[in-house]
């Protein structure tokens, strides 16, 4: 009976609606139904609307089938229960039967959501008649559809069900359509793990025997992961006869695709059979696939290196009664392997290789590392071409501990650095790839080293010719000058910022702001609490040269305000907030996923140690401040005066940012703590920090070396003339570059329409 919300003409127009072939009408209609269904009433959509959708769902295109199958979901309490809603699952078997295997994996999934909420009698009378007809049905794709739904449905049958279920798969299992037994293959794997231990032996391994002799590759691939599926239900005793004897087989199979599906689960396979008398069949496979005929296999064999080793150490390792001898093995047969797939012909097997060497560093004690790993890295780099492969190495670097001795092997990093930034001029993100091998190489040399050999490559980063590397150049800016301390910072690296502020392409005059941005708020670094934090832990001990520090840093903080609240400044900052600038953009524009890991192993910047308080190297923040009185402040008022606009906003960001940070430090000074433990240094000595201040903090306007050739009188960038720009500010923070261009020769842009058009990335 149809309801009053809804008249038989309205109703009539629908259907009509629905069978047009127009798609857009047809996907319209059908993302109506649940409303209309609601306006009909339980009885008129089971006994009138379903049954025209299930009579006429042939004339439906496949995204209309596609909604349709995702519609039906949400049906059952619309046509009045479990019940009656027979007709649902009718046009879902329909569904299970077409071409088109998206529509048919919707309508899979489906039956699979429906059968979570029902009875077991509810599925025997309503899910299984459906299973059974699509089972015996003639045509593949019904089958395909069956065999996806048994691992959801046999733990919710009886015994008799459960068996009928079993037998229609083996039935299944020797289906003469390859894309059936193909796709039973992929259904085993789950139906293995809830199936009763005792059905295990007797009907499933014969079942993996099968798909493991089957004439076709498609289907014998699957045999690797229900072989993985029966090794985690099956005991020890169980495996050897059938299961890791067809495995042995499978490395003599004449399809490469199998020998390849078996060394991308080799590891996995060490893992589920930590059991000695495997270990040693296990690495006799993978011998066996590292020296395959095809190179995919290799390629495979080589990306599983890391897991295999880690799971073969763990192996050792559980079996506390026998000795572990990890190391001789890797020594003798794992080494043997690698310099085999190091010497490979094909480029892919070795760049595959090279992303998993280093990392061994973490499975073996630092004398076995050194001895095998290390020679071979010095053996690898000095002969490799690869551009792709040195960097995959050098990028390894990351995975050593603080206390490996590199000494012999830096003169070869260095040679490899050189040559991948020299070779790389066609692939910008391989030169970012080595700010973070710099930033490793930090760690195994003395500040003296690396000023003399590794500065040269980082200075040539900060002027890539392309943006997003000299963005991230200034990204590990601060990262370098926390490890070497503020004073090597100030004479290597702050100079080198300081030249870009001249330099003819404006996009360049950009770096000099970046730096000072990195500098004062380190995005690789996570933001602390307080600033001032360390000095609290340090004054427990307590330490004189502490209570010095602090008192010198809260000295200093208010000079730095003395200098910002001069009118030369204020006139700059006053149009911050018009600007509407953000101090936290997202840096992963620039790093995509590649400084992640840096990020977490900083701790924070301004954290202070006893080292820091010595006579060589002084706190991070003590020396910023002084960076930001006499270097900075004067380097941003000059680029206020810039002549392109866009140099102009990014000095007053800037300049928003370090009032910020001076703000927020003048406020953590100010707390009773810090101030109580200035109170307990004697007076005089009070005034000799404040006679340090003063002789350190000197107060001058940045001079160029070398001036721009033309300098145009600098635009006043007003409130009234913000506003108009606003839109253009915008690009600041949310248009990326264009990886590809070369920005080389950019000059000024001519016209405001050329400044909009540059892609400019976030200035802070």
């Amino acid at each position: 009976m149809m309801s009053d919300c809804i008249s038989q003409q309205e109703f009539e127009l629908f259907k009509d609606a629905l069978i047009e072939e127009n798609l857009e009408q047809q996907v319209l209609s059908i993302l109506k139904l649940q409303p209309l269904a609601k306006a009909l009433g339980e009885e008129a959509t089971r006994e009138d609307l379903l049954p025209f959708i299930a009579f006429n769902y042939g004339e439906f295109h496949d995204e209309v089938l596609l909604n349709l199958a995702e519609e039906l979901l949400h049906f059952v309490p619309l046509v009045g229960g479990f019940e009656h809603a027979e007709v649902i699952f009718n046009i879902l078997q329909k569904l299970c039967l077409t071409d088109e295997n998206i529509v048919r994996e919707r309508a899979v999934r489906t039956i699979i959501a429906l059968q979570q909420t029902m009875s077991r009698q509810q599925i025997e009378d309503l899910l299984l008649p459906v299973i059974n007809a699509l089972t015996k049905n003639d045509w593949f794709t019904s089958k395909c559809s069956a065999v996806m739904m048994f691992s959801p449905l046999y733990p919710r049958l009886g015994q008799t069900r459960k068996a009928e279920l079993r037998n229609n798969f083996k039935t299944l299992i020797q289906d003469d359509s390859s894309m059936v037994r193909k796709a039973a293959a992929i259904a085993c794997v789950d139906l293995v793990q809830v199936v009763e231990d005792t059905f295990l032996e007797d009907e499933f391994v014969p079942i993996f025997q099968d798909i493991a002799q089957d004439p076709m590759d498609s289907v014998r691939v699957g045999a690797i992961d229900i072989a993985l599926a029966l090794m985690k239900r099956l005991h020890e005793d169980g495996l050897d006869d059938v299961i890791f004897k067809t495995l042995e087989d499978v490395c003599d199979d004449a399809s490469w695709r199998l020998r390849q599906s078996l060394a991308l689960s080799l590891a996995t396979l060490q893992q589920q059979l930590p059991y000695g008398k495997y270990r040693c069949k296990l690495l006799a496979l993978y011998q066996q696939l590292a020296q395959d005929a095809e190179a995919e296999v290799r390629v495979v064999a080589a990306s599983s290196l890391f897991r295999y080793c880690g799971y073969l150490k763990e192996s050792y390792q559980t079996e506390e009664e026998n000795e572990n001898n990890f190391e001789p093995v890797f020594e003798q047969s794992v080494m043997a392997i690698i310099r085999r797939l190091a010497l490979d012909d094909s480029e892919e097997v070795r760049l595959a290789l090279s992303s998993n060497v280093l990392p061994l560093s973490t499975l073996l004690s630092e004398q076995c590392f050194e001895k095998n790993i290390i020679a071979f890295l010095l053996e690898v780099l000095s002969r490799e071409d690869s551009i792709m492969i040195q960097t995959n190495f050098l990028l390894g670097l990351s995975n050593f501990s603080g206390t490996v001795d590199l000494t012999q092997s830096l003169s070869a990093i260095k040679g490899s650095v050189q040559a991948v930034i020299a070779r790389s001029q066609a692939n910008w993100r391989t030169r970012r790839s080595i700010l973070l091998t710099l930033v490793d190489i930090a760690r195994f040399c003395d500040s003296t080293y690396f000023s003399e050999n590794f500065q040269q490559y980082y200075t040539s980063l900060l002027e890539d010719p392309v943006f997003a590397v000299r963005r991230s150049a200034s990204l590990v800016l601060p990262v370098i000058a926390k490890h070497y301390g503020i004073k090597w910072a100030r004479e290597y690296l702050v100079e080198v910022l300081e030249k870009f502020c001249n330099d003819s392409r404006y996009l360049y005059r950009f770096v000099a702001l970046f730096g000072i941005a990195e500098m004062v708020q380190p995005q690789l670094f996570p933001q602390p609490e307080s600033c001032l934090e360390g000095f609290r832990k340090l004054l427990r001990a307590p330490d004189p040269k502490a209570h010095r520090a602090l008192a010198k840093i809260a000295k200093s903080c208010r000079c730095v305000q003395r200098e910002l609240s001069k009118e030369k400044y204020q006139s700059i900052l006053k149009l911050k907030g018009e600007l509407n600038y953000s101090s936290s953009f997202l840096s992963d524009i620039y790093t995509e996923a590649e400084f992640a890991k840096l990020k977490a192993l900083n701790g924070s910047v301004y954290s202070v140690g006893s080292e820091d308080l010595g006579d060589c190297r002084a706190p991070y923040l003590q020396g910023v401040l002084q960076l930001i009185h006499n270097t900075f402040l004067p380097i941003i008022r000059y680029l206020n005066g810039d002549p392109t606009e866009n140099v102009q906003i990014g000095a007053i960001c800037t300049l928003g940012l370090v009032w910020d940070f001076i703000a927020r430090l003048s406020q953590e000074e100010a707390q009773e703590w810090v101030q109580e433990a200035c109170r307990q240094l004697p007076s005089a000595e009070l005034e000799i920090i404040q006679k340090e201040v003063e002789d350190e903090f000197i107060s001058a306007d940045y001079k160029p070396s070398e001036p721009l050739e033309s300098t145009p009188t600098p635009i006043t960038l007003t409130p009234s003339y913000v506003e108009e720009k606003l839109d253009f500010i915008s690009l600041f923070r949310t248009i990326t570059l264009t990886p590809a261009t070369d920005e080389s020769k950019c000059g000024k842009p001519k016209t405001k329409l050329d400044q909009a058009e540059k892609r400019v990335l976030p200035l802070i």
